[in-house]
């Protein structure tokens, strides 16, 4: 079921947003559907999940993701256009 609500989403974004437009995707794990939707938005994805991020590397062709900082709240950049 994974596959066909990424398809979905997708779908919606690319019929109700606007072409190049910001997109973020907050809790994005590996990055599959930030991946499928490069090529109509400016992608942005944060998670908490240290592992998810790295793995998304091999996922999304350039894109900035964001993690939790250790030692307080606010977020650190984890990666920048990979």
């Amino acid at each position: 079921m994974y596959w066909w609500s990424n398809r979905f989403y997708a779908m919606l974004a690319r019929r109700y947003g606007q072409r190049g437009a910001r997109l973020l995707e907050i809790g994005s794990g590996m990055g599959h559907l930030v991946a499928q939707l490069e090529d109509t938005f400016v992608t942005d994805g944060v998670d908490l999940n240290h592992w998810a991020v790295n793995k998304s590397k091999t996922v999304v062709v350039s894109r900035r993701y964001k993690l939790p900082a250790r030692r307080n709240s606010r977020l650190q950049t984890a990666s920048l256009m990979l």
